[in-house]
């Protein structure tokens, strides 16, 4: 009997460490609605920013939690019939950022932005979007408890746009991510949320949300995000176009 008292509580601490809730509750986002038009630029000056809901007290997680934070990150999130539209800063200036020349949707160790979206508000599965500071794009599919350095699916390409404005003493993101390019439930009012700033000379990566290391399963630990119903899904159609090409020859003696 006491053998199987045992086995319980090693088989409840486990569970205890690997489980998390689906969505934050205690922390969460409601964009703002804008129907004024957005210009991607990278500096969100438009007059509708300044009232957007502040996304603040980003967090060290990488190389590991509870550091002192080197720079500062902070953003803004609107949207609007057709997408959602997140701005970040990164204090961060130019003369000290890492821009290695990469192509899209390749994850190269540089300054970067990244968006986890949950569509599903479950915990299972997020949409991952990220800009480097040079602007190159990256979009994939991330699953609950893959490793977080390369546990994304980068076979899934959606359309996606995103601009950078590079400056003195640091360098910000407006990344604009459309409804038709998730799938979800339109009457599904809760999403889950992260938002990720990383420096490579500062070699720290700061989270919105507060990660906790002992739990596996990263998106599972996303921020409420807040949304009324007058969205519309994307379809789950895909068109890869292709081109065959033949070549003959013949020649005589």
């Amino acid at each position: 009997m006491g053998f199987l008292v045992r086995s319980v509580h090693i088989f409840v601490a486990l569970t205890a460490v690997l489980i998390a809730p689906a969505v934050s509750a205690m922390q969460g986002v409601t964009p703002l609605r804008v129907d004024a038009p957005i210009e991607l630029d990278g500096r969100a000056d438009e007059p509708f920013w300044s009232e957007a809901p502040a996304l603040e007290g980003f967090e060290v997680f990488e190389p590991k939690t509870g550091l002192a934070p080197r720079f500062g990150s902070r953003g803004k999130i609107v949207y609007d019939r057709e997408a959602i539209t997140i701005y970040v800063e990164v204090d961060v200036g130019e003369s000290d950022l890492f821009l290695p020349m990469a192509t899209r949707d390749s994850t190269p160790s540089a300054d970067r932005v990244m968006v986890w979206l949950d569509t599903q508000g479950l915990g299972r599965r997020a949409y991952a979007f990220s800009v480097t500071a040079s602007g190159v794009l990256f979009d994939g599919l991330r699953q609950a408890g893959a490793p977080y350095r390369d546990g994304y699916d980068s076979s899934w390409d959606s359309l996606f746009d995103a601009a950078v404005h590079r400056g003195e003493e640091r360098w910000s993101v407006e990344m604009r991510i459309p409804f038709m390019s998730l799938r979800f439930d339109p009457a599904q009012k809760r999403w889950g949320l992260h938002v990720f700033a990383s420096s490579w000379k500062h070699q720290q990566e700061m989270s919105w949300v507060s990660i906790d290391r002992d739990v596996q399963n990263r998106v599972g630990q996303a921020a409420g995000l807040r949304l009324p119903e007058d969205r519309e899904p994307g379809r789950d159609l895909e068109l890869l176009p292709s081109v065959t090409l033949s070549w003959f020859e013949s020649r005589e003696d």
